[in-house]
């Protein structure tokens, strides 16, 4: 406030008000990014939630072991896969459908991918994460479409071969030993939903159909000329047992069905049930610059182990206060096997020499007969907002546990070899089967 004494000698009074936002919100702490449909299909990127998460700053992918991978905005690393924030632990990443998580023992796995055509919103909390996640670290929730009183379709094809890839392959690198590059054989992927009324106004369904798979190959491997041989050298061609002709190949291809239903029972209460099954192939899970082909695993889950049923309850019991609850059950029978029938019967051998794995898969990588798991869950809450305040109350339980049946290896052995001399011999105890077993309560409040 400032006086003045004006010319007639009457003080005069001058007041000066400002606002400031304040630096802490003291409503709500949770970072939240909204990725709509209509925004999903204008970006030049894949469309599923591990490529859209790598448009957010601070994002970064990894393998499941909390190792980093490139960054991937094409689609061509597939669906799955842990997505870390500012250095999070693997452990903490979590991606829910309609509430419910797709990962399995605390993010170490992803039981499901799914659909993007289902999808009408991805919803990322990125930071000071609400009191209903049971950790830190990055959580994706995807809100699924349920149709509507209109029968509505959507259709959505893309592929990509060779043709469009450039290289980098230059004499540099030519002098260090790299001979190759990674090739892109092929890329597809097909969308197909329909939704639409079976009772207007009551009772909806909305269903979907993909198709998605890629080949490529991996720098600086080829198949062996003889699988069984001790030799393996690429730098060598052919007098280091390997055919140039035959680069390491990794291929994968999945399918996806879904079918969600919708009942409005009455103005205050909605019912949900979804049944999604995927069946997908690996051919060649484990491949890298250092492992060939031959020593790598034929990974299948056929029609139909891979299943998720998801049952939700909604209920806006009052203006303010609103109950829902969801359960789900997510179940997968994993079979593996080599990569080329009757190698499982081989022993692996490393070659420090030059790095390579080589003639059938490692001990602690081999060929379990069955990898079997069930992961039951509820979330229910009771949630208050006012237009300033906001109180939610719950509770989640989950349960389960997994089954390696019959892990084998060849011979319960591997030989470490150095440029094809014996060195030392590893041996496993086998066959051997492993049963985990966990339940898990957790109890939640917030307010704000």
């Amino acid at each position: 406030m400032d006086a003045a004494v004006d010319d007639h000698g009457a003080v005069e009074e001058t007041i000066t008000v400002s606002g400031q936002t304040p630096t802490v919100d003291i409503r709500n702490v949770v970072t939240q990014k909204v990725l709509s449909d209509e925004l999903r299909q204008d970006l030049p990127a894949a469309r599923n939630v591990h490529n859209m998460a790598q448009l957010l700053p601070g994002t970064a992918m990894s393998s499941g072991t909390g190792r980093p991978s490139s960054q991937d905005v094409g689609g061509l690393s597939g669906d799955r896969g842990i997505v870390l924030l500012h250095g999070s632990r693997s452990q903490d990443y979590d991606i829910q459908l309609d509430g419910s998580g797709l990962t399995y023992l605390q993010g170490v796995s992803q039981g499901q991918a799914f659909n993007p055509a289902e999808g009408q919103e991805y919803v990322y909390e990125m930071a000071a994460l609400s009191a209903e996640q049971s950790s830190g670290g990055f959580h994706a929730n995807v809100i699924p479409k349920e149709g509507g009183n209109r029968f509505s379709g959507f259709f959505l094809g893309s592929y990509v071969n060779g043709d469009f890839q450039s290289s980098n392959l230059d004499d540099t690198l030519t002098s260090q030993g790299l001979s190759s590059t990674n090739e892109l054989r092929k890329v597809y992927d097909y969308n197909v939903a329909v939704g639409g009324p079976l009772k207007r106004n009551r009772l909806w369904f909305f269903s979907s159909f993909r198709n998605w798979g890629e080949q490529e190959t991996v720098a600086g491997a080829f198949h062996p000329i003889d699988p069984l041989s001790f030799v393996y050298n690429p730098r060598l061609g052919v007098a280091g047992n390997t055919d140039p002709a035959r680069p390491n190949l990794y291929e994968h291809w999945n399918k996806h069905f879904s079918t969600r239903v919708t009942w409005q029972a009455s103005p205050r209460n909605k019912l949900a049930l979804y049944v999604s099954t995927q069946p997908r192939v690996q051919l060649g899970m484990g491949i890298s610059g250092a492992r060939v082909f031959e020593a790598a695993i034929r990974q299948e889950l056929p029609l139909p182990n891979n299943r998720m049923i998801q049952a939700s309850w909604k209920s806006p019991i009052t203006s303010k206060l609103l109950f829902q609850t969801v359960f789900a059950d997510l179940r997968n029978r994993i079979v593996y096997n080599p990569t080329v029938p009757g190698l499982d019967q081989v022993v692996s051998a490393l070659d420090t020499g030059t790095g390579f794995t080589f003639r059938s898969a490692p001990g602690g990588a081999g060929y379990p007969r069955c990898y079997c798991y069930t992961q039951p869950k509820m979330n229910s809450s009771l949630a208050y907002v006012t237009g300033s305040h906001a109180s939610k109350f719950g509770v989640q339980y989950e349960w389960g546990g997994d089954n390696v049946d019959d892990f084998v290896v060849g011979h319960f052995m591997n030989y470490t070899l150095r440029n094809a001399t014996p060195i030392s011999l590893t041996t496993f105890l086998g066959p051997r089967n492993i049963k985990d077993r966990f339940r898990n309560l957790g109890l939640y409040a917030q307010d704000q």
